[in-house]
């Protein structure tokens, strides 16, 4: 996959977050928005036919809200009965379901049949969506010019998501020229209209110096926005902030806070981090079970880091058996990530790690780890023993 299909994939990886944060869309009409409602009236009106009330049952249900449990299959079938009745925010929600697998198998083919009914609509999710399929060739013909033209439309109605989505496809040269100052400006539009996605993003840049001075007053503004937001990337960031004292005093106990919101949310960076919080007993108490675990979670997820960590945690013998041999292999799996992406002074480091504990593997044990390096590719489950 080249880097560009991986800012494609990205784009679409970002609607789990955008959609989660957002389970009353600030443009859906009141009557579907609507506040807490009466739960058993709803419930009578929902088995009654009513699709605004079906709605409300599936946003429920998907979102958990008002004391419902969190059930994304059964809030796919009020949805789709919304839907069926032609309530275009219903179209929408169930597109988006069968896109990301949220609550059923992904479909693509559904996912567009019901996308373009809700863009038919006038629902701009939906045409967001829509553009994600044409620049990602989801289910459709790769068509990254009309992906890029539903884009545009959409930001013309409003829709910030659209501003951050296009931001991307700049700042990857997808569908547009490469112009990263454009990708600068569509993300500082977005985060500035209240986009979560796209503060972490902002303020992550201005952490890092990514295209700008490094700036950490603003970093941290950015950040604890996007962190308030339930954005995992600035929750993670802003941890950092906390771990290394940088603009705020350092606080460990409020590093682990962010970071392990993060981690919880799937950021396999913020696993490791935690992870070395965990091993350190820094902001939290010293755990390395719970921190090898959180190191083989990312690890299967492909993160060159938690590699690493498992690399050194086997050589130790800490919180497992002391196993040079499978030391030896997965330090050897990060550097290998390294060497494709980076940054290569990482590389070298692990290299220079596998090769120490190498050397003291005999030819025939170090032989299995090699072979076992050949074989494996991201995305496979690792080794238990």
């Amino acid at each position: 996959m080249t880097m560009k299909r991986f800012a494609l994939l990205a784009i679409l990886l970002m609607f789990s977050g955008a959609w989660a944060l957002s389970p009353q869309k600030a443009d859906a009409p009141e009557e579907v928005r609507g506040t807490a409602p009466d739960w058993a009236g709803t419930m009578k009106s929902a088995n009654a036919g009513d699709k605004v009330a079906q709605f409300r049952v599936g946003d429920a249900l998907f979102f958990g809200l008002y004391g419902a449990s969190q059930d994304s299959a059964q809030a796919l079938r009020w949805y789709l009965r919304a839907a069926e009745q032609g309530l275009v925010e219903a179209e929408s929600r169930v597109g988006f379901i069968y896109l990301m697998g949220k609550g059923a198998p992904v479909d693509l083919a559904a996912a567009l049949h019901w996308l373009e009914k809700a863009n038919e609509g006038g629902d701009v999710e939906a045409q967001d969506l829509l553009a994600t399929m044409y620049i990602g060739g989801q289910g459709v013909q790769m068509d990254p010019e009309k992906g890029i033209a539903l884009l545009q439309e959409a930001i013309r109605r409003g829709s910030i998501d659209a501003e951050a989505h296009l931001s991307l496809c700049y700042d990857a040269g997808v569908g547009v020229p490469l112009d990263r100052a454009k990708a600068a400006e569509l993300m500082e539009a977005a985060a500035a209209h209240g986009h979560p996605f796209a503060q972490g993003i902002v303020g992550a840049s201005h952490l890092e110096g990514m295209g700008r001075t490094q700036d950490f007053e603003l970093a941290y503004k950015w950040l604890r926005l996007a962190a308030n937001n339930h954005d995992r990337t600035g929750q993670r960031q802003l941890g950092t902030m906390y771990a290394r004292g940088l603009f705020v005093q350092a606080d460990q106990v409020e590093a682990v806070k962010w970071i392990s919101l993060a981690a919880e949310q799937g950021d396999a960076l913020a696993m490791v981090a935690l992870a070395g919080h965990l091993r350190e007993g820094s902001g939290v108490a010293t755990d390395a079970t719970r921190a090898f675990a959180l190191y083989r979670k990312a690890a299967n997820m492909g993160f060159s880091d938690a590699f690493w960590g498992l690399g050194d945690m086997y050589a130790r013998g800490e919180a497992v058996p002391q196993n040079l041999s499978r030391a030896y292999l997965y330090l050897r799996i990060s550097a290998a990530s390294l060497l494709k992406f980076g940054p290569i002074p990482h590389y070298y480091a692990a290299l220079m790690a596998a090769d120490e504990i190498g050397r003291q593997l005999p030819p025939d044990v170090k032989q299995i780890a090699e072979d076992q390096l050949a074989g494996w590719t991201i995305g496979r489950e690792l080794p238990l023993d």
